[in-house]
């Protein structure tokens, strides 16, 4: 058994993969990066003790002591590389791009692998819109788009977006102004009150964002892109997400887009690696 460790800017996720298997088990663990009694109570519950542990940290070293500390072992730690598991790295600087969001590319490249079995000269490309603290947009572009008998699709990631998540955006307006509230709630096409208009302005920004990288995605490959979500600020912004999309669709005369959502791609990616690893 390896545990799997997703140390985020603020929350940790914990999986264990199967060791004979290869597949996660999806017991997943989120909790706060410091909350040191949550994660003994979910290493106490697994069903053996593990036997090696790997992870992602973009948390600092300060928190990789700590998942240590708790874990009584040591973590092999990934970092971004310019080529594994079939995906390559397009970043100017490979080793700059941040680990979690490498890890997350590479898990998408699994569903995509799984997903194109039967469509081997599917053109599309996927787009992966993480709503988390910060809100990244990465898309995943096919290469080799035939390829040779028994080998997997290959993929690059040609780069992707940054910017305050939903939450962050809702609290610099309460931060950063006098008189503004921490405002949640539904959004409108005309909002009638504040509340209503700052929810619906932050969920328009970041409904913005994944369209501007979705059409550039049908630009880049001539087809609409798979969309793919994940993060705890989807709820936020799903209804705007969706609106958009599927507006756009119609404008541009395509079939409805669907929105898979992905729990945890990061430990997609790090049970990949693990296994490769062993």
């Amino acid at each position: 058994m390896t545990v799997l460790i997703d140390a985020g800017n603020t929350r940790i996720k914990l999986d264990w993969l199967d060791d004979n298997s290869g597949w996660r088990s999806g017991r997943l663990l989120a909790a706060a990066l410091d909350d040191r009694a949550a994660i003994r109570r979910w290493l106490s519950g697994l069903p053996r003790l593990p036997a090696s542990a790997v992870g992602v940290n973009v948390a600092g070293p300060s928190a990789a002591a700590l998942i240590e500390d708790v874990l009584e072992r040591p973590v092999k730690w990934f970092t971004s590389a310019p080529d594994a598991l079939g995906v390559r790295n397009a970043y100017r600087e490979p080793a700059q791009l941040g680990a979690d969001r490498w890890a997350a590319m590479l898990g998408v490249a699994w569903h995509e692998q799984k997903r194109r079995a039967g469509f081997p000269a599917d053109a599309a490309a996927a787009l992966l819109a993480t709503f988390g603290t910060a809100t990244t947009i990465d898309t995943l572009q096919p290469v080799e788009l035939r390829p040779t008998m028994g080998e997997a699709q290959r993929f690059e990631f040609p780069g992707g977006l940054i910017f305050p998540g939903p939450e962050l955006m809702t609290a610099a307006l309460t931060t950063g102004t006098a008189n503004l509230p921490h405002a949640h709630g539904d959004t409108a096409l005309y909002p009638t009150h504040t509340h209503q208009a700052i929810a619906t302005g932050v969920a328009a920004a970041q409904a913005g964002g994944l369209l501007r990288q979705w059409l550039a995605g049908i630009e880049l490959c001539g087809a609409p892109p798979v969309v793919y979500v994940s993060g705890g600020g989807w709820p936020m912004v799903s209804d705007e997400v969706n609106r958009m999309l599927k507006d756009a669709c119609r404008r541009l005369h395509l079939p409805l887009q669907s929105v898979n959502w992905l729990e945890a791609p990061v430990l997609d990616g790090l049970a990949r690696l693990a296994v490769l690893s062993k």
